[in-house]
């Protein structure tokens, strides 16, 4: 084979190896090349999945940061509709509050001069027109102190006081409030202790006192006749529901509950009306029987905050049987076992002598009337403080029952504020109270009041240790404890006759500067009843006198000829009717010249105020005359 035919092989079969790989590449290049396009369409599509799911992610974070910003505008929202509401909530507390103070005060003034007047001489129809607005007076307050009472349960201030308690007293001279309404309709009690020989109870006595004249109230004013049926028991039941404040006076000791129940034969209760029953200002349709229909409301409301509850039973025609437990803690009692009596069951006819006879500690009926003329032997203005209304309603009936009429408060800031209006022989001062207690008020009335001091009573539920020593420490001149007895209340208002008489002694100042006091108009009217007219009116005199005096010098400090008239003029008026005709003549002299825009000088003001001030002194000579008399005779 020659050289020539050997290259020409070799190069055809490089061609064909050349031509081959030529092929293999193209083909290689062709699957990379549509490789590479399905990698590019895939990642193309991958992005496009990525954009999606980017998107969507970021309208998901963009809603969740909308919805985030929604619920912090509506916690905000919320925050301030709650801060407005607590605010509007204390807002309503401090008005009604307030309100209830100013409202009280004339309120009591209204009560208490009708009271006065009533005991004066008048017809028949003047005594039951002043008796309506007596009781409409009575009413209002109540009102008013319901309306108070649940605003402070709704802004969580109402507090408890706990302390132990003597329940049947309790219990028997809430029944002896209603037992007039009672009588009127021909109705019984029925009274079933089963306390046995636990006498004292660690409970809140007042509000246990409010809750059953409450539903006792409610059965008496929903009932036309029968009977009454009041139950009390101890209930071995355990609660987890026990106020602090009861756990702080009874530590380390058991609790159990106390179970109060009363059943009447009145009206009853249609299933319909149940749901409804304890809603404010619920009333029985079809009933006129008066209220503000805040009363079950309360009772309510009490008892959750006590810890306990209310039930009701009851059917048309056939009567209603409220109930309800609180816990409270047992002491051990101090009676043996032959001393422990059990169970005991009393049966309660309705009349005004039963009603003084629980009143007054079940007193014999002659010394009931020994007390009841005790006012008229030993005249005493009174000014009764305590901010539960129930506590003032029991001792209102029983300083009647003496043949006293008290003004009444709610509080310390009160006191202070009666005592520059009205001079008191006697306050009964609660110690527990709202805005101002009974030790900080006394303290204040001994430290800042000039002239003839009240005597304080320390009227109480607390019975620690070292108490006694702290209230006359404060300035207090006796001290009585919760639930008052008539006979303990009796003894104290006997010791502060007998330190008022002292103080009333007539100064050398009035001997040497006496006044002429004119009764003659009185006598030739009235005859022997002007003694007993004066008894009352003058007290009333001497108490608003102070005010009118301090009237007088603010008039002239602002150079108000007009206020300084009117002033004299009212001063006047009363003057003359009692017959002190020197100091009304006066007045008259000031009335005319301050009417003809013409100010008294700085030195007949001081003639007028201090010829009312001797006037003062006689008028106590003369009530002091009058009640030596009385006790002669």
């Amino acid at each position: 084979m020659t050289d020539g035919s050997k290259w020409e092989k070799r190069f055809m079969r490089e061609r064909a190896a050349r031509q081959q790989a030529e092929a293999i590449l193209d083909s290689k290049s062709t699957e990379l090349y549509e490789l590479n396009e399905s990698l590019s369409a895939a990642r193309a599509d991958l992005e496009k999945q990525v954009q999606r799911r980017t998107r969507a992610l970021e309208e998901a974070v963009s809603q969740l940061q909308e919805e985030v910003r929604l619920r912090r505008v509506a916690e905000t929202r919320l925050r301030s509709s709650r801060d407005t509401a607590v605010e509007l909530s204390e807002l309503k507390t401090q008005f009604l509050a307030r309100m209830s103070h100013e409202m009280r005060t004339p309120l009591n003034a209204v009560i208490g001069l009708t009271g006065v007047l009533l005991d004066s001489e008048m017809s028949d129809e003047q005594a039951e027109k002043l008796q309506t607005v007596r009781s409409s007076g009575k009413m209002l307050l109540r009102i008013i102190n319901d309306i108070l009472d649940l605003s402070k349960i709704d802004a969580n201030k109402l507090e408890l006081e706990y302390s132990p308690v003597h329940i049947e007293s309790i219990l028997e001279q809430s029944i002896s409030l209603v037992m007039l309404d009672a009588a009127r309709k021909n109705m019984n009690f029925k009274f079933d202790n089963y306390l046995g020989s636990h006498d004292r109870i660690v409970v809140d006595g007042g509000r246990i006192q409010q809750l059953v004249l409450n539903l006792l109230s409610n059965a008496v004013k929903y009932s036309n006749e029968g009977q009454i049926t009041l139950v009390v028991e101890l209930l071995d039941e355990q609660t987890s529901r026990v106020p602090e404040e009861l756990r702080s006076a009874f530590k380390g000791r058991d609790i159990r509950h106390l179970a109060i129940s009363v059943k009447d034969e009145g009206i009853g209760i249609h299933a319909d009306d149940l749901d409804e029953l304890f809603a404010p200002f619920t009333q029985f349709a079809g009933v006129s029987a008066g209220g503000t229909g805040l009363g079950l409301t309360i009772c309510k409301r009490l008892c959750e905050i006590m810890g306990g509850d209310v039930t009701v039973e009851s059917e048309p025609g056939n009567g209603s049987t409220f109930s309800f437990f609180v816990p409270c803690g047992v002491l051990e009692s101090e009676l043996t076992a032959a001393d422990d009596a059990g169970t005991s069951s009393t049966t309660l006819t309705s009349t005004s002598e039963t009603g003084a006879w629980l009143l007054s500690g079940r007193m014999d009926e002659q010394a009931i009337a020994r007390r009841t003329s005790m006012a008229q032997e030993k005249p005493l203005t009174i000014l009764l403080a305590d901010d539960y209304e129930v506590n003032r309603m029991v001792q209102h009936a029983q300083l009647e029952q003496l043949g006293y009429r008290a003004d009444a408060v709610a509080n310390g800031e009160e006191v202070l504020r009666a005592l520059y209006a009205h001079e008191y022989d006697v306050i009964l001062m609660d110690i527990r109270m709202p805005v101002m207690d009974g030790v900080e008020t006394t303290r204040r009335i001994r430290q800042h009041r000039s002239g003839a001091q009240p005597f304080i009573v320390a009227v109480t539920a607390s019975a620690l240790d070292g108490d006694r020593e702290k209230f006359v420490a404060a300035g207090m001149d006796a001290y009585i404890s919760k639930p008052v007895d008539m006979g303990e209340l009796a003894d104290v208002l006997d010791q502060a006759y007998a330190t008022r008489r002292k103080q009333q002694t007539p100064s050398p100042e009035v001997a040497l500067s006496p006044i002429e006091l004119d009764f003659g108009g009185l006598y030739s009217r009235l005859g022997p009843a002007t003694d007993s007219l004066l008894q009352k009116v003058i007290p009333v005199y001497l108490r608003e006198l102070p005010g009118r005096q301090e009237g007088l010098v603010d008039a002239f400090a602002a150079g108000d000829p007009q206020a300084f008239a009117q002033l004299c003029h009212g001063l006047k008026g009363t003057s003359r009717s009692i017959g002190a005709t020197e100091l009304a003549a006066r007045c008259e002299s000031g009335e005319e010249k301050g009417f003809g825009g013409i100010l008294l000088e700085r030195s007949e003001l001081d003639a007028l105020l201090d010829l009312s001030n001797r006037t003062e002194q006689a008028l106590r000579s003369k009530l002091l005359q009058i009640q030596g008399d009385a006790v002669s005779a």
